[in-house]
């Protein structure tokens, strides 16, 4: 066998061994993804429970109304939220179904933080911190949280960085993180 066809020969064997790793690596993410996609789509039941203690966790990194929410505990549960600042509710849209909790109180003691805002000079930055019981508006529960009912304990707290040389609360931010979390006790049936 010459030199060339002998290059020729073990090349090809390298390209199938090549081509036999890029099919079986496609194969276990496969299965990983298919592994995956069977544990997101789990009954509601399996993250749904009747009662007990939860814990909530909102988040945004804007002013906007719309955050990122995850509720642990008695429940198992993700979505998005809206502040509807004309009701003073939080919708919140989980998976699993909806309810809405009366924000009220907790907004008009963030609220009053935040008009005694003091910008630190030296790292152009601020806090704000308020805390208030917060029930579930009755009746607003949907899917596997229809009939919900209960109350949380939150906490709103919000970091912001300014541009350096815009170190005041009027100045547009650079970085802001708005974060509510608490405890509360829930039951539905």
């Amino acid at each position: 066998m010459t030199r060339a066809r002998l290059v020729a020969c073990v090349l090809v064997v390298m390209a199938c061994g090549a081509l036999a790793a890029c099919t079986t690596a496609h194969a276990d993410q496969a299965q990983t993804t298919d592994a995956r996609s069977s544990a997101d789509s789990a009954p509601a039941s399996a993250l749904v429970s009747g009662s007990g203690q939860v814990h909530l966790t909102d988040y945004t990194d804007n002013d906007g109304t719309i955050s990122t929410i995850i509720v642990t505990g008695a429940v198992g549960d993700y979505g998005s939220a809206k502040r509807d600042d004309g009701k003073g509710q939080l919708d919140l849209n989980l998976t699993q179904g909806s309810f809405r909790l009366n924000i009220a109180n907790l907004d008009v003691r963030f609220l009053a933080q935040m008009r005694h805002l003091a910008v630190n000079q030296h790292s152009c930055s601020a806090e704000a911190t308020a805390s208030a019981g917060v029930p579930i508006v009755p009746g607003s529960g949907t899917a596997a949280y229809l009939n919900i009912s209960g109350a949380f304990e939150l906490t709103m707290t919000l970091d912001e960085l300014y541009h350096p040389g815009a170190c005041r609360e009027t100045a547009p931010y650079l970085a802001q993180q708005i974060i509510t979390t608490g405890w509360g006790n829930i039951s539905h049936r």
